[in-house]
């Protein structure tokens, strides 16, 4: 009995200390942190401390890469190893908060991870040293980037037809390793005790990746959630103007809504879900700038930022900069704002856009939202028209946890959702000295196959340019 009242008591001190509120309510907001954002310059280098915890549920480490001769992980950067824990220190604001490695990503093929799935032998290789890996620098799981599944890659062979599709060894070798990785992971908490590590999976958005490369029932009963990475639908590498994330098109497959309603009617359930949603614009250049709508001719990128400095996207909070003498408009078909100046194109969000994908979530039960990325979001106020830090970011989680109290709990998928903290007062961020050297990476998005679109929607008619918010005060 006095054990009892012990135990009772420890928990409630534990639970007085980290306070049990979820920014997002019963929903996830997965967050992604990417490792070269460090070499941006001045007010836009984002570092582990700038990790807003209290807004994630899970916080994804993006990326480590996997050695094609030894198939165990490699690091990308050459501090990754200092980031990871530093990464993993800020669960002092958030000690629910999960956080995992994302292997693979925009500049892995898909021949690496097909070559490590080839065989066993290989595929304990990587699971073992992934299980040592995560449990050295104390991360919660391991996200598998396999965005871009050739289709015709099976078993390492090249066929054109009869296609085995990655699922589970019944079928294939490739996706195995879900399905071993969470055997492994069990065994080992089992044997050790601690808390299973999570496997989750970044989910390509376009038809012809999924279709063509994955067996959906079978991975589902393997990872915990999947990652969509809904956006990239449409980019300056087309010939005609396409918004970045568009939440349905009644004329093509590339939409989010008809993604997640794919993944359900092929066997995911709906809590397994989590909807992409890009923290970043893409922009083009208009051929003729009096043609600005949907389905108008671009010859290309629009031009690079200032900060980012990389031509076709934008960050939020270059955008938010832009916007005031921009004309703009929002497309009624796609439920997304775009705007434009001169033979200069922006596809990106704003509070509306959002309230409707966040929507999306709630109607169709799935579990939550991931954002990317974290560092193009508008973090340190540089956009003199925001309110507050996160913007982007902020209004998801509001939104998420309105949504939340309005509705029952949505079923919780297989790993139990976690609660962030809330955290008042911000840290104090000490000034950090600029990184000169700049590296050759641009945003990673992946990128899906467009369909041909020959007719511009229909445009509504634009705002008077003027001073806006994104999103309203928190």
């Amino acid at each position: 009995m006095m054990r009892s009242v012990i135990l009772l008591l420890l928990v409630a001190i534990l639970s007085a200390k980290t306070p049990q509120c979820n920014a997002s309510g019963d929903y996830m907001s997965v967050c992604y942190f990417t490792n070269w954002s460090q070499y941006r310059p001045g007010a836009a280098r984002f570092l582990p401390e700038d990790i807003p915890a209290e807004l994630c549920t899970h916080l994804i480490y993006a990326f480590v890469n996997i050695n094609a001769q030894t198939f165990k992980l490699q690091t990308y950067e050459f501090n990754d190893e200092d980031l990871y824990r530093r990464v993993v220190a800020q669960k002092k604001d958030n000690y629910n908060m999960k956080v995992l490695l994302a292997v693979g990503g925009f500049s892995a093929s898909s021949k690496v991870f097909s070559d490590m799935a080839l065989t066993r032998e290989r595929r304990q290789i990587f699971i073992e040293d992934s299980i040592a890996y995560l449990r050295k620098y104390g991360m919660n799981g391991l996200d598998i980037d396999w965005s871009s599944p050739d289709p015709t890659e099976a078993d390492g062979r090249k066929t054109k037809q009869n296609l085995p599709k990655i699922a589970c060894c019944k079928i294939s070798n490739r996706f195995c390793v879900f399905q071993e990785l969470k055997e492994a992971f069990e065994a080992e908490a089992e044997r050790t005790g601690n808390e299973r590590l999570l496997c989750t999976l970044g989910g390509a958005a376009g038809q012809y990746f999924i279709g063509g490369g994955y067996d959906l029932p079978a991975i589902a009963r393997s990872v915990d959630f999947i990652n969509l990475l809904s956006y990239d639908y449409h980019g300056p590498w087309e010939n005609i103007v396409g918004h970045n994330a568009p939440l349905r098109d009644p004329s093509s497959t590339l939409s989010q809504t008809w993604t997640v309603e794919h993944y359900m009617q092929n066997g995911i359930p709906p809590n397994k879900l989590i909807l992409g949603i890009p923290a970043y614009a893409r922009t083009a250049r208009l051929r003729n700038p009096a043609q600005h709508d949907l389905g108008a001719p671009i010859t290309g990128s629009g031009n690079a930022g200032p900060i980012t400095n990389t031509a076709g996207t934008l960050s939020q909070y270059e955008v938010c900069n832009l916007l005031p003498t921009y004309e703009q408009t929002f497309s009624d078909a796609q439920r997304v704002p775009y705007a434009w100046k001169g033979d200069q194109w922006i596809g990106f969000e704003n509070a509306v856009s959002i309230s409707e994908k966040v929507k999306l979530v709630e109607t169709h039960g799935l579990g939550g939202t991931c954002l990317w990325a974290l560092d193009l979001d508008d973090f340190n106020n540089l956009c003199q028209y925001n309110t507050h830090k996160f913007e982007l970011l902020t209004y998801v989680v509001n939104e998420l946890k309105s949504r939340s109290e309005m509705t029952t709990t949505p079923t919780s998928p297989t790993t139990a959702r976690t609660t962030p903290t809330t955290r008042t007062t911000p840290t104090t961020r000490t000034t950090r000295t600029t990184r000169t050297t700049p590296t050759t990476r641009t945003t990673p998005t992946t990128r899906t196959t467009a369909t041909t679109r020959t007719t511009a929607t229909t445009r509504t008619t634009p705002t008077t340019p003027r001073v806006i918010t994104f999103f309203p005060p928190a």
